[in-house]
């Protein structure tokens, strides 16, 4: 291939195991989270269920004539303390997930960018190919125009002024000069109409394993 395309590849490589590890990260948080949400909701659960308990049974004294309104009402210390902490350590928790997952999303960002770069270094690693072949095709043209100038004007003057010096083969390719380089009476109606279909599969199969890194077959 070429090293600027290996430098990239090993940048894509690179992005794509740190997103991989910010992803796993990220799993492993939210998996904390949920069980630091689950323990707040238990909590929750309990402390409402004693708060409902000593309602009710505060109402009944209140009922009964007492207590006196000075009193305060009792409840578990302990319970609420530990839903405070709860509610504390889920917090942290929610945060740390919220800077693993903007982390993620950098990577995301970096991934893709990386992926372009791939992308658009492959697209002009193939453009340069094609512009060369386009190069080699017109160096051909020019010098077959040159030497068929210089044939068919020496071919020109044998006839005014010699008789069979020149063959009928050398004439048919004088002829081909005076005509459109591709006859359209001899292409293919499907390669008019579609040009090389399987050509250009070969080629776009190729981009894709070039853009996935895939080493190119070495000739023989």
């Amino acid at each position: 291939m070429n090293k600027g395309l290996d430098q990239l590849y090993t940048a894509r490589a690179t992005a794509r195991a740190r997103l991989d590890y910010a992803t796993q990260a990220v799993e492993r948080a939210q998996r904390i989270e949920t069980d630091a949400l689950a323990r707040v909701d238990t909590l929750t659960v309990q402390v409402a269920t004693v708060e409902s308990e000593q309602a009710t049974a505060l109402a009944c004294q209140i009922a009964q004539g007492g207590p006196s309104s000075e009193l305060p009402t009792p409840m578990d210390a302990g319970l609420v303390s530990a839903l405070d902490l709860a509610k504390s350590d889920l917090s942290i928790k929610h945060r740390a997930l919220a800077s693993l997952q903007s982390a993620q999303a950098e990577g995301q960002v970096a991934l893709a960018v990386a992926e372009r770069a791939v992308i658009s270094a492959v697209d002009e690693y193939l453009a340069a190919e094609i512009i060369a072949r386009a190069k080699y095709v017109a160096d051909l043209l020019d010098e077959a125009r040159r030497l068929g100038i210089a044939l068919k004007y020496f071919a020109v003057a044998a006839g005014v002024n010699a008789t069979g010096i020149i063959p009928v083969s050398t004439l048919r390719v004088l002829d081909r000069l005076s005509v459109p380089l591709i006859d359209a009476l001899e292409i293919p109606i499907n390669m008019a109409q579609l040009g090389d279909v399987a050509a250009f599969r070969e080629w776009t199969a190729r981009r894709a394993a070039m853009i996935d890194g895939e080493p190119e077959p070495k000739a023989a």
